[in-house]
C-alpha cells in the first residue's frame, strides 16, 4: 500500500499522494483560521475574508481576471470557512500544475482585499445570512446548541457571522487578519493525483519559503455548562415536527474510541437495518426520517438522534427511542450483529475515497484534526481490532440514559 509523504517546508505541512490512474491533480489548502478564532466585533471576519480573496490578487486584480485564467486552463476552484479552519481547493488537469501553483500563491499570499469590493460582498453575505437564518431548522439547532454549549461558547459561533459587524471592518483590519493567520506554519497543503513528487516539492518550496511571524493561533479551553434543563420545546412556522435526542460529554477520546462511536451510530440509526430505523420507521411507521450521528469538537463529544414526523407521533417516538436506547445500553448486542455492522462499515470505508478530491480533503482534514493520516485500510485495521466489550464500554460511557437531552420543534399554533 503506497502511503502519502508529508513534507515540512518552512513549517508548512505538504502532503504528496501520487495516484497515476487519475488524469488530474486535486490540491487542498487548509488554514488554521475560522470563526472559533474570532473575538468581539470580528464575528464573521474570516468568512468575509474568504469572499474577498476571490475578488482579486496582485496578478489578477479582479474576479473577472481570475475567472478568465481558470477557464483558460480548465481549473475548478472553491473555498469555505468553518469554525476551526478555512479551506480552498483546486482541481486541474495534470499538465496544468504550474497554473495551479500560481493560483495558490496569488490567493493565499497576495490577495488585494480591495475596498471597492466591500459593499458588494457585504450584500452577498447579508443575503447568505438571511437565507440561512430564515430556515426554521437552523434556528432550532441554534436554540439547541445554546442549551448544551452555552450561548457565548465559541464552539456555538457560526462562521457566517453578523453583517453589522462585518460592515465595520476596514481594509487595514482585514490585511492584519490575513497577514497574521495566512502564514506557512498555519497551512496544510495536500496534492493528490498524477504528478511527480519531486517536481511538486521543487515548485512549492519557493512559494512557501517566506519570512514568517511564528504566530500559531490557540483556542481557549472549552467547557460545557451544567445542563439543568434536559428538554427544549421550540415552536416555529413549519408543517412537520422535528426531534433530537442527544448526549454530550467532555472527554479526550482515542482515535479507536471515535471509530467505535461511528459503529455505534450505524447500529442505532445510521442505516436501513439499524435498530431505530427498523423499529420506528419500518415497523411502526412513525417517522418520515430518522438517523443518528457522532461528532466531536475540542474534546466535546456529541451523540445525536434526529427525526422528523407528524406532531401527533412525537411522544410515542420519544418513548420508543428512550426504550430502545436503554435496552441497547443494558443488554448490548450479539457478537454476530456487531461483526455484521462492522463489516458493513468497513466496506463503506474502503469505497469512500473514490476521487482525488475526496482523498485530498480527507488527508488534509485528518492531519489537521488528528495530526496523523489514516488511509481507508488503516481505519479498517483499527475497526477490526475493536472487541465487542470495547465497543459497548465506549458506547455506554457517552450514551448515558440519565443524561439524555430531548429537544423538539413543533408547528406554531395558529392564532385563534
Amino acid at each position: 500500500m503506497i502511503r502519502p509523504t508529508i513534507l515540512d517546508i518552512n513549517k508548512a505541512k505538504v502532503i504528496l499522494y501520487p495516484i497515476k490512474q487519475f488524469p488530474s491533480i486535486h490540491i487542498n489548502i487548509t488554514i488554521k483560521a475560522g470563526s472559533w478564532y474570532e473575538t468581539g466585533p470580528q464575528w464573521g471576519a474570516f468568512h468575509y475574508l474568504e469572499h474577498l480573496i476571490f475578488e482579486g490578487s496582485t496578478k489578477y486584480p479582479t474576479n473577472r481576471h481570475l475567472e478568465n485564467f481558470k477557464q483558460e486552463h480548465g481549473i475548478n476552484l472553491n473555498g469555505s470557512t468553518s469554525g476551526s479552519n478555512m479551506s480552498f481547493w483546486l482541481n486541474l488537469p495534470d499538465f496544468k500544475l504550474n497554473q495551479g501553483l500560481e493560483i495558490i500563491d496569488q490567493l493565499i499570499f497576495h490577495p488585494l482585499l480591495d475596498p471597492s469590493q466591500f459593499k458588494k460582498e457585504i450584500s452577498v453575505i447579508t443575503q447568505e445570512y438571511f437565507q440561512f437564518w430564515d430556515k426554521p431548522y437552523n434556528r432550532f439547532y441554534k436554540k439547541f446548541n445554546d442549551l448544551i454549549l452555552g450561548e457565548n461558547n465559541f464552539l456555538n459561533r457560526h462562521s457566517i457571522g453578523q453583517p453589522e459587524f462585518i460592515a465595520q471592518l476596514s481594509q487595514s483590519d482585514l490585511q492584519t487578519l490575513h497577514s497574521r493567520y495566512f502564514q506557512p506554519q498555519n497551512l496544510i497543503i495536500s496534492f493528490v493525483g498524477n504528478f511527480n513528487p519531486t517536481e511538486i516539492k521543487n515548485k512549492i518550496t519557493p512559494i512557501l519559503q517566506r519570512q514568517t511571524n511564528n504566530f500559531s493561533p490557540k483556542l481557549p479551553q472549552t467547557s460545557i455548562p451544567k445542563i439543568k434543563q434536559k428538554t427544549l420545546n421550540y415552536h416555529d412556522k413549519i408543517d412537520q415536527s422535528y426531534l433530537t435526542i442527544s448526549w454530550v460529554k467532555k472527554k479526550k477520546l482515542s482515535f479507536s474510541d471515535k471509530v467505535c462511536l461511528g459503529i455505534t451510530s450505524s447500529i442505532i440509526a445510521g442505516n436501513t437495518n439499524s435498530i431505530l430505523v427498523q423499529k420506528i420507521r419500518q415497523k411502526l411507521g412513525l417517522v418520515y426520517h430518522i438517523n443518528s450521528s457522532f461528532s466531536h469538537s475540542q474534546d466535546i463529544n456529541f451523540f445525536e438522534i434526529w427525526a422528523s414526523s407528524e406532531n401527533k407521533n412525537l411522544n410515542q417516538i420519544i418513548d420508543t427511542i428512550q426504550f430502545e436506547i436503554k435496552k441497547f445500553i443494558q443488554q448490548g448486542i450479539t457478537t454476530k450483529k456487531f461483526n455484521q455492522i462492522r463489516q458493513y462499515m468497513n466496506y463503506r470505508t474502503l469505497m469512500s475515497d473514490d476521487s482525488p478530491g475526496k482523498i485530498s480533503q480527507n488527508l488534509s482534514r485528518q492531519l489537521f484534526h488528528h495530526h496523523k493520516i489514516y488511509l481507508p485500510q488503516d481505519l479498517v485495521n483499527i475497526a477490526n481490532k475493536i472487541t465487542l466489550d470495547d465497543f459497548m464500554s465506549v458506547s455506554r460511557d457517552l450514551i448515558n440514559p440519565e443524561n439524555t437531552i430531548t429537544a423538539t420543534m413543533t408547528p406554531t399554533k395558529p392564532e385563534s
